[in-house]
């Protein structure tokens, strides 16, 4: 044990580089973790929805939300000023989970339903895929190779 970063709620962690975000205050908080016994707080953006998971690729954090669904896109090239880039209403259900493979990014709520969005152009994903799971409900994904693993329970 390190430190303390008080988030409420503290679903959602994600790190890239020498940079942790974290869900704080149903928004989305960055810390420069370069000293871990000290994080210094960076910046902070609040999509128009409480997320619930992150995933961080690159210049981009993908924030799923709770409760009411939604995906959103955060550039985050400059921890200390990260922007809401994209906001896809069209997501239904609570996002959990998220794992990407190559041009895809997969995710599924808790309304039985697998996502897969293209991030060709990361800034602007397109949901591409809707696959009903038949009252499946998934938390756990992973993709390794060209398969897609998901951790469900009925």
């Amino acid at each position: 044990y390190l430190s303390d970063i008080p988030a409420n709620p503290n679903f959602g962690v994600a790190l890239q580089d020498s940079h942790l975000y974290v869900i704080k205050n149903f928004g989305v908080s960055s810390f420069n973790i370069t000293q871990p016994s000290s994080p210094v707080f960076m910046a902070s953006a609040t999509p128009q929805y409480w997320p619930l998971t992150l995933y961080a690729d690159g210049n981009y954090l993908y924030c799923g939300g709770g409760m009411v669904g939604q995906l959103a896109v955060l550039d985050i090239s400059q921890p200390t000023a990260m922007t809401i880039v994209h906001e896809d209403p069209s997501v239904t259900g609570t996002v959990y989970q998220f794992a990407k493979s190559s041009q895809h990014l997969y995710f599924t709520t808790n309304q039985d339903t697998l996502f897969t969005a293209d991030v060709s152009n990361p800034a602007a994903p397109v949901i591409v895929s809707r696959i009903s799971l038949n009252q499946t409900f998934t938390e756990g994904s992973v993709v390794a190779g060209n398969r897609l693993f998901l951790g469900s329970y009925h």
